[in-house]
């Protein structure tokens, strides 16, 4: 499966394995969508993710944790950012709901 030119949504995309998830895809050819709490980080991941091969990447200065920022940034994404073909989503201790309150159309294939 070729990965060029697939919107690649990533959380906690400015730093560890977030950033390196990026970078990875960024390499194969992705379209970044970046979210993190550290805009400034996250501009550094960006401009690093361009370098390496990722056609365009737009990013979002978000905390996960505030469900009704996630509805938001996804429900005012630009048309051309509005299919995401995949979610990686950093696992860590996430609030009771969480779930529940993702957005449905990211829903499809998690676990």
């Amino acid at each position: 499966m070729s990965l060029k030119g697939k919107i690649v949504f990533i959380t906690g995309a400015s730093s560890g394995i977030g950033a390196a998830t990026a970078l990875a895809f960024a390499a194969e050819g992705a379209r970044l969508l970046l979210a993190a709490r550290r805009a400034e980080k996250l501009a550094q991941v960006a401009s690093l993710a361009l370098e390496r091969g990722a056609p365009s990447v737009h990013s979002i200065d978000l905390d996960v944790r505030n469900h009704r920022a996630v509805q938001n940034a996804i429900d005012t994404l630009p048309p051309e950012w509005a299919e995401i073909d995949i979610l990686v989503k950093q696992r860590r201790p996430q609030p009771k709901g969480w779930r529940s309150s993702m957005p449905e159309r990211l829903k499809t294939g998690m676990r």
